[in-house]
């Protein structure tokens, strides 16, 4: 499913499972492609009868050009206006953020009410320096930086492929809570991850016997 363009050119696609669990499981609807580079995942959603708004930099991505249901947005992501979407899709583009809180609570803005976010990041376990990669990331980490940036993800799904971290969740709030920044934060925070999680605890979803498309 990696995308084509009309001279043959190839462009790989990131977080292709969790796009295609996305596509399995939510009829055509309206789409967010935040950061979407060369617009790959944009083309599959277009593909599947999908409207998608395009968010980025750089100029209307070839890849869709020739789609009538695409809107191309070039501007900051942070200063763009655009009606909420039923789904927001995101892949490798929060590594690259200075501010991670304040990128998930745009991605939180740029949602319907129950809206879905369709976020991946990569894994990169040689802690390489790579140009414009600000943040590394495992996928308890993902799933803290979401919830102590209220997102609910006790219902998230997360997705595995060579380096992606992958994760599929609902919008919903984490009601307010007082928070030390330290020890006992997760404690608090526990319920609202899928499963469990105390002080220390090796990261469950890098377990041998994970399930993909689960919550543990």
């Amino acid at each position: 499913m990696d995308a084509k363009t009309p001279d043959g050119r190839w462009y790989p696609l990131f977080g292709l499972r969790l796009l295609n669990a996305i596509l399995e499981s939510t009829p055509p609807s309206t789409v967010i492609d935040l950061g979407c580079g060369k617009g790959a995942a944009s083309k599959i959603f277009l593909n599947y009868g999908y409207t998608v708004t395009g968010i980025s930099l750089s100029n209307e991505p070839e890849l869709v050009a020739d789609y009538e249901n695409y809107t191309h947005v070039k501007q900051d992501m942070f200063q763009a206006h655009v009606d909420p979407a039923d789904i927001l899709w995101t892949a490798h583009v929060m590594e690259h953020m200075t501010n991670v809180g304040l990128f998930l609570h745009l991605c939180k803005h740029l949602l319907k009410d129950d809206g879905l976010l369709g976020i991946s990041v990569p894994s990169d376990s040689t802690m390489t320096m790579v140009d414009g990669h600000l943040t590394f990331w495992t996928p308890a980490h993902l799933i803290y930086n979401l919830v102590i940036n209220g997102w609910d993800c006790s219902q998230a799904r997360f997705y595995r492929e060579g380096r992606d971290i992958s994760l599929m969740v609902r919008k919903k709030d984490v009601p307010p809570i007082v928070l030390n920044y330290d020890r006992g934060d997760l404690e608090k925070l526990s319920p609202y991850f899928p499963v469990p999680i105390i002080h220390r605890v090796t990261d469950p979803w890098l377990a041998d016997n994970f399930q993909e498309g689960t919550a543990v």
